[in-house]
Parts: C-alpha cells; structure tokens; sequence
C-alpha cells in the first residue's frame, strides 16, 4: 500500500553527527579538518600498495585490531610496546606507524591486502576508481548493478539501490525518459488537452 514518507534531508544529516553537535553546544566550537585521521581509530588512513595509484583503507578501533595488525607485519616489538596500546600513543606516532604500515602494503596488490587484512579481524578495503567499482566482483555477485535497455537500443548496467529488504522485491531500475516520451500521457489522458490545443503548444515550443 502507498503511504505518506516525510524525510529530512538536514534531519539525517545531524542524525550521523552528534558529536560535533554536543561539542558546538557544550564547547562553542566547530570541527575541523582531519583528512584521513580519525577521533578514536590508530592508524587510520589509505595506505599505497603496488601497483599504480592503488590504495587501501585500514581503521584500527580496538587493542586486538592493533595486535592482529603487528602479527600481519611481522613486528613483535610494536605489539610488546606498552606505549601503544591505547590510540592516544598509537597516534603520538603516527608518522613512524604509517610508514611501517605503507612498506608492508606496498609489497601487496590492494584486494591481497584486504584479504589478509579481513581475515585477521581488521576493517580494510581497496579505495576504488570509477572503473575498477563498476567491475567490482562484490558489486557484480550482490546484484547492485541492472541491466537496462535505453532509448538507443543499447543495453547498460546502472547502479541499483544500495540496500535491500527481505520482504521486498528487488528495486526496479529503468532507463531515464527521453525529451517528450509521456506527452500523451500528461496532456492528452491527464490534463484532458484537445489535440488542437496540444498541437498549438507544440508549434509554440511551448512543449516538444
């Protein structure tokens, strides 16, 4: 059944950032820029791999995330150093562990290292360029991408809906109308136009 929707787009929005809300209110303060740091997470940041503009995205949330990492590369010192258990001393030294971290991802094609990366329990993806998403065999096995058929006979793969419900059938995706392709429809059957009516406005460029 059909049903009323109401969704804020600025509702949404401060929805994903209370904490920089609270620390407005309580601190007269606005955030700032960080790149690819993080408030809670060391090291945090897109590390290059090998190959030609290839990268991956790793966060380290939790000290077992931080011990899995050391064994990944292969330094017992870093995972015996009291000093970075805690992401405060993680990132006193971020410099130092960013590089130990590129050396290791540099030697590894990206989705390589995110297999490692995932297996041992660490958040990790390859940051993608358009080509390389649309071929995605993530994307391509989930059925994000549709086959469309356009108006010029030539057959697409669009991008989907990047949620799914069990309960629902899969989101319908169709080629975008062309110029004047529901006229009929909208003036004729809709509006009730005469056709002389519809035929002045087309002669006045009024529609096309």
């Amino acid at each position: 059944q059909g049903q009323y929707v109401d969704y804020s787009m600025a509702e949404a929005l401060t929805a994903s950032i209370p904490e920089a809300i609270l620390d407005h209110q309580m601190n007269r303060r606005g955030p700032q820029p960080i790149a690819n740091e993080d408030k809670t997470k060391s090291p945090h940041g897109v590390y290059h791999c090998r190959g030609n503009d290839r990268w991956i995205a790793i966060a380290i949330t939790t000290y077992e995330e931080w011990i899995a990492l050391c064994s990944l590369l292969s330094r017992d010192d870093l995972a015996a150093d009291v000093s970075l258990m805690t992401y405060e001393g993680r990132r006193s030294r971020k410099e130092e562990i960013d590089g130990i971290i590129t050396s290791w991802t540099m030697k590894l094609e990206d989705y390589h290292a995110m297999e490692l990366l995932q297996d041992a329990g660490i958040p990790a993806g390859p940051s993608l360029d358009v080509t390389r998403l649309f071929n995605d065999k993530h994307l391509r096995e989930t059925g994000y991408f549709t086959r469309v058929s356009t108006s010029d006979g030539e057959c697409r793969d669009l991008p989907g809906l990047p949620w799914r419900a069990s309960n629902w059938p899969d989101p319908k995706v169709e080629a975008a109308p062309v110029l004047g392709q529901d006229n009929d429809y909208v003036y004729r059957k809709l509006l009730g136009l005469p056709s002389k009516e519809i035929d002045r406005l087309v002669e006045r460029q009024v529609i096309y």
